[in-house]
């Protein structure tokens, strides 16, 4: 399974719902790419692949004046799509996502 490419993003927590844009590029287990966002933020990701687990994060201002931490963390599903956490700030704000490529 590729992980580059450009991917949508269905993310679900407390505060609501977004669908962002990811764009992946792949080199060995290293993952990076582009992160958009209307409600939240633009930011470049750094990630690591390790069989089908995949771990994407990135530094951001939601809004609070500094930045903090995002991560996604995923398994890639039998048809192509992934599922998964994320986590902002440090548990501040958590949810699941699934990601389909675009």
């Amino acid at each position: 399974m590729h992980r580059w490419g450009e991917w949508i993003l269905g993310v679900t927590t407390k505060q609501g719902a977004t669908m962002p844009g990811l764009t992946l590029q792949q080199d060995g287990n290293t993952l990076t790419g582009h992160y958009s966002s209307e409600t939240l933020v633009e930011a470049e990701v750094t990630g690591t692949v390790e069989s089908s687990q995949v771990i994407i994060s990135f530094f951001a201002d939601p809004g609070v004046g500094q930045e903090v931490p995002f991560i996604y963390e995923r398994t890639v599903d039998g048809d192509g799509a992934c599922t998964g956490s994320v986590d902002l700030a440090g548990r501040l704000a958590t949810g699941t996502f699934r990601a389909t490529k675009s």
